[in-house]
C-alpha cells in the first residue's frame, strides 16, 4: 500500500520520498488508495506504540520542522510561503493601524520570506510610494539595520525604529524637522500663499516635493472645514430669516501652525508618507 501511495504525493522529491511513510493526515489527504476514500489510521497501520523514528523518518535534513506533517507541508512551496508571509505580517499588527500603515504597506511588498529587504527592493518600495530618497540616506540606513555578515536590511528592526521616530520618544524632533522644511522664516506657521507659489512654480527644491505641497494644501482645506463646522451657530427658535452667519464663515484659513501640524502627524498616514525622506534622516 505504501508503494502505491507514495507516487501520488505531489511535491515529494529526492531523498525525502525514500523516507516517507504514511501517517493519519497523509491518509486523510490522499486516501487509502489513489482515487479512493481515507485509508487506515496511523495507529492501525503501524501499531499504537510506533514512533516516527521507528519507521525510518529522519528530520535531520529539515531541522525547522518537527513533524511528519511539517515535512509534507515543506514539499508544498506555496503553503510554506503563505505561512511565512502570515507570520511576518503578524509582527506588524500595531503598525498596520498607525500613521505608518501606508509606508509599511508599500515596503512590505518588497520584503522577502526571510524578513529582509534588499537595497533594490527598498528603493523600489520608495518609488512605489512616490518618493525619491537620496542614495546617501539609503546607504546609511542599510549600514544601521543590516546584519554584520549580511547585505540586506532586517525589515522589522527598521520599521520599529521608524515607528519610534514618528510616534515614540523622538517624535517631537521628527515633526519639527518636517515642519521646518516649509517654515523657512521660522515664524511657527506654514503659509498657504507660500504653498500656492511653490505649486505654480512646479519645481522641487530644498527637499520640498510636489507630494508634500499637495498633502499640506489638503490639510489646510481639512482644517478649514473643521473650523467652519465648529463656528456654525446652532439653530434657535424664533431666529429671524436671513440672519448672517458669523464673520468667521467668510475667513479662509491661511496657514498651518506647528501645533496643528504635529497633531495631524499623529494620525494622517498621507502626511507621514510624503515626509518620509525627512523622517528617514531622523531615524
Amino acid at each position: 500500500m505504501t508503494a502505491a501511495l507514495l507516487p501520488s504525493l505531489p511535491y515529494a522529491t529526492g531523498a525525502v520520498v525514500q523516507s516517507l511513510k504514511p501517517t493519519k493526515s497523509f491518509f486523510q489527504r490522499f486516501g487509502g488508495e489513489v482515487g479512493q476514500g481515507p485509508g487506515p489510521s496511523f495507529e492501525t497501520f503501524y501499531g499504537p506504540t510506533t514512533k516516527l523514528s521507528d519507521i525510518g523518518i529522519s528530520l535531520t535534513d529539515t531541522p525547522d520542522l518537527g513533524t511528519f506533517e511539517g515535512i509534507l507541508g515543506s514539499q508544498r512551496p506555496d503553503e510554506g510561503k503563505h505561512k511565512r508571509r502570515r507570520e511576518l505580517a503578524a509582527k506588524f499588527s500595531s503598525i498596520n493601524q498607525s500613521n505608518l500603515k501606508l509606508v509599511h504597506k508599500g515596503l512590505l511588498a518588497h520584503v522577502g520570506d526571510d524578513g529582509k529587504i534588499t537595497h533594490e527592493g527598498f528603493c523600489a518600495g520608495l518609488r512605489g510610494l512616490g518618493l525619491a530618497t537620496p542614495e546617501p540616506i539609503v546607504t546609511r540606513l542599510f549600514k544601521i539595520f543590516k546584519r554584520a555578515t549580511a547585505k540586506d536590511m532586517v525589515y522589522h528592526e527598521f520599521v520599529h525604529a521608524l515607528d519610534r521616530a514618528v510616534n515614540g520618544d523622538f517624535s517631537i524632533n521628527t515633526t519639527k524637522a518636517c515642519f521646518s522644511l516649509f517654515d523657512d522664516q521660522r515664524c511657527g506657521y506654514i503659509l498657504k500663499t507660500k504653498l500656492l507659489q511653490l505649486r505654480v512654480k512646479q519645481a522641487e527644491e530644498n527637499g520640498q516635493t510636489h507630494l508634500m505641497i499637495k498633502v499640506l494644501l489638503n490639510l489646510i482645506d481639512e482644517l478649514e472645514r473643521t473650523e467652519d463646522e465648529k463656528s456654525m451657530p446652532k439653530k434657535k427658535k424664533g431666529k429671524k430669516k436671513g440672519a448672517l452667519p458669523p464673520i468667521q464663515k467668510y475667513m479662509k484659513k491661511a496657514q498651518i501652525s506647528q501645533e496643528e501640524f504635529a497633531e495631524a502627524f499623529k494620525t494622517d498616514a498621507f502626511l507621514v508618507q510624503c515626509f518620509l525622506p525627512v523622517i528617514l534622516m531622523c531615524v
